[in-house]
């Protein structure tokens, strides 16, 4: 019974994307809340409709991604407003490729290939990423994760042959 749970957190950064969707949703709300007053009283239907849109939307814009090695396993799980999770991936790491630091020689093998790509990182440039490849629906999956050191070297620890520190 040598098996061991660790759990890390990231909070996924803002895109420009996401800024311009909550932004918008604002100014609509305020453009149709105007229009209905001032204008015409069928605006206010749509105030409503956007308003609902703004409810369900909003709190998926704010996300944080956990990672959770438990057993050989790697879960990813997306959690919105604190309050939502939903799993994106698991990962069984006795099938995995290779796993090593984004920026490691060990990866160029693989780099030629046509592979699917992931991303499961707080799209923070400056963090420590790693990549895996795993096999993953019939493909090879070049997944980006963020795993934090503890998760990281437990990885390394266990699977040295299929990993780089460098």
């Amino acid at each position: 019974m040598n098996d061991i749970s660790l759990e890390y957190r990231v909070h996924r950064q803002k895109t420009g994307r996401e800024t311009l969707i909550r932004y918008a949703l604002i100014l609509g709300a305020v453009l149709l809340a105007y229009l209905g007053f001032f204008i015409h009283p069928l605006f206010i239907i749509a105030l409503l409709a956007e308003t609902v849109a703004a409810v369900i939307i909003l709190p998926r814009l704010d996300v944080e991604i956990e990672y959770l090695f438990v057993a050989g396993e790697l879960s990813i799980d997306r959690i919105f407003s604190k309050s939502t999770r939903k799993n994106a991936v698991d990962f069984k790491l006795d099938s995995m490729e290779f796993f090593a630091p984004e920026k490691s020689s060990g990866l160029d093998p693989f780099r030629t290939g046509s592979l699917q790509t992931a991303d499961y990182t707080s799209l923070d440039p400056g963090a420590d990423r790693y990549v895996m490849i795993i096999p993953w629906e019939g493909n090879r999956l070049w997944a980006v994760l963020e795993p934090g050191e503890k998760i990281a070297s437990e990885i390394i620890s266990r699977y040295p042959s299929r990993s780089a520190r460098i």
